[in-house]
């Protein structure tokens, strides 16, 4: 093979097709068709690490085995800036025996978790006729030939990667915030709890009420989305306002006789304060003393008193009386 074979068979992305040794499923047929679709980065502008930390970023959140991003990362820092640029295709192949020292895994066990990364779109696996890995460069570093672990659907999904990691941070987000919400509904329930044994209150259901909590906040513990967190939240609330409810109703002081006892006398408190600065007793209303004119009691209703003398007769028996005598009667 000449260099222009060589570098057209590097190019092409059939070239790196398997060949019937590896047994296909429809997740790796897909997961093929995407990697055939990278055309490369325009060249100085690959940055494999990038790649490498976005797909690390979204990696808890794909569902995928153990040592995933170990084996990941350990492939990716075996191919060079170039191989990521148009023309070329980042692929490396280190053989069976190494990987499984790497990972210090059995040969068994590397097989299923090339496997698992192969269906899940991670990576795809480019074999020769034996099913072997190996390649070659030539005299720029640039790959001519190479079967192994292709690594360009890292690229490919690199925006769906960065948009799985948002997510994921604002679905943490939301979950922190719910789960603050449960922890205040919970500690304010047990505290109207405690409140009511300290006052002697009774609520009807209240050991039904703390039941349910009980198994609101357990189900809180198992949730794994903020969908179902959000309910567990929504009925924990609910609880906490008809317990708020019926504490504050049951706290307020109650005048169970408004009105006096039945077949008594309903009598009513009129005697004035002694002190002069209470209030008193106006024509229209009450009115603070200090506003007040001051009030003197009215004159007593004076009596016809019948006289034992004539008036002519008082200024000799009282003479200082006598200027009050009108003078038709003296």
């Amino acid at each position: 093979m000449n260099s222009h074979d060589a570098q057209t068979f590097a190019r092409s992305p059939e070239s790196f097709r398997p060949t019937g040794a590896r047994r296909l499923n429809l997740h790796m047929r897909e997961a093929m068709a995407r990697a055939d679709s990278f055309e490369g980065v325009p060249r100085g502008d690959a940055k494999p690490l990038r790649f490498l930390a976005a797909f690390q970023e979204a990696e808890p959140y794909l569902g995928l085995p153990a040592h995933a991003f170990k084996l990941v990362s350990w492939l990716v820092k075996q191919t060079q800036s170039q191989d990521w640029e148009q023309g070329s295709r980042p692929i490396a192949w280190p053989s069976a025996r190494r990987q499984a020292e790497f990972l210090n895994l059995s040969p068994a066990r590397v097989k299923s978790l090339n496997r698992a990364l192969f269906e899940a779109g991670i990576f795809v696996m480019r074999d020769n006729e034996q099913g072997k890995r190996y390649g070659r460069r030539g005299p720029d570093g640039r790959i001519i030939e190479a079967y192994g672990f292709d690594l360009s659907p890292l690229a490919v999904r690199f925006d769906e990667f960065i948009r799985l990691a948002a997510e994921a941070k604002a679905e943490r987000e939301r979950m922190r915030k719910l789960r603050s919400r449960i922890t205040f509904a919970r500690r304010s329930i047990r505290q109207a709890g405690e409140e009511m044994a300290t006052l002697g209150l009774v609520m009807e259901g209240w050991a039904t009420i703390e039941a349910q909590t009980a198994e609101l906040v357990l189900a809180a513990r198992r949730a794994t989305h903020s969908e179902e967190l959000a309910l567990v939240v929504q009925s924990l609330e609910r609880r906490k306002g008809d317990v708020d409810k019926w504490l504050g109703e049951a706290s307020k002081p109650v005048n169970l006789d408004p009105e006096g006892v039945e077949n008594e006398p309903h009598t009513t408190a009129t005697n004035l304060s002694s002190n002069p600065l209470d209030t008193v007793i106006a024509h229209q209303g009450v009115v603070a003393a200090s506003e007040a004119e001051p009030i003197s009691p009215p004159p007593a209703p004076v009596a016809e008193m019948k006289l034992p003398v004539k008036p002519d007769q008082i200024p000799q028996l009282a003479p200082r009386f006598g200027r009050y005598l009108r003078q038709d009667r003296a």
